[in-house]
């Protein structure tokens, strides 16, 4: 605006202001300055998709302020969700293990990096160890870095691991929530995520971003009466799409 004047530009849709077209593409909130892919439209409710969407909401980390938020918000909402948690946070943030477990949530575990099998089974059975010390819990749920389809490992190795009764899972959609990008950009592109495949793995990290988007997105899904929510268990067969 200048002189008093706003200037407004029509779609054929509705009407926006310059400040409220740029709003998706502002990135201020990280202090990033990438742009946004673009977002087109928000996907239609259709009475005519039938196609049941299994959509299962991850987390890659405990490790931050809005955790509480986070499960403040599910346990509002009847939803439980699935948090992959380090040796390290197990180690360093028992209070938020316990937050977790006691919500209901699925704990499952994840490492940085692993040079072969037997490393990552090692770390795998002493991030249990701490687990059972704080929560009286194992877990055999775990996401191998960089994916389980990686060819680091041999066909071998990959069979040490479920011989030792661990089920490996990818995200299929990787959530641009710490990317800098607006709550609002975030909340589209997460809509037309889970509108593409029959089977959603949607990997959230725990921040504000994550904290603002995820009551737009439970809402979204449960306007839906063909999508469901599901937290993941160790009879569910491994999602193995991402790799990432």
């Amino acid at each position: 605006s200048a002189a008093g004047v706003t200037f407004r530009i029509l779609d054929g849709n509705e009407a926006k202001n310059f400040d409220e077209l740029l709003e998706p593409y502002d990135s201020s909130s990280s202090g990033s300055s990438d742009t946004a892919p673009p977002i087109v439209t928000d996907p239609p409710v259709s009475d005519t998709d039938v196609t049941v969407r299994s959509n299962y909401i991850t987390f890659n980390t405990i490790q931050s302020e809005p955790l509480l938020q986070i499960l403040t918000t599910l346990e509002e909402m009847s939803v439980k969700a699935t948090f992959f948690i380090t040796e390290a946070e197990l180690r360093d943030m028992p209070e938020a293990v316990v937050a977790v477990c006691a919500a209901g949530h699925t704990v499952a575990l994840r490492c940085d990096s692993a040079e072969s099998a037997e490393d990552f089974l090692a770390q795998m059975e002493r991030a249990n160890d701490i687990l059972y010390g704080i929560a009286k819990i194992r877990t055999r749920i775990a996401h191998f870095p960089s994916g389980k389809h990686r060819d680091a490992l041999t066909d071998g190795d990959w069979e040490k691991i479920a011989a030792a009764g661990y089920v490996l899972w990818d995200w299929t959609y990787d959530v641009p929530d710490s990317q800098g990008y607006s709550v609002r950009y975030v909340k589209s592109a997460c809509r037309q995520a889970v509108a593409k495949n029959e089977i959603n793995v949607l990997r959230f990290g725990c921040n504000e971003t994550a904290a603002q988007v995820l009551p737009d997105l439970v809402s979204y899904l449960m306007s839906n009466s063909n999508y469901r929510i599901y937290p993941i268990y160790i009879s569910h067969e491994e999602v193995r799409f991402s790799g990432k």
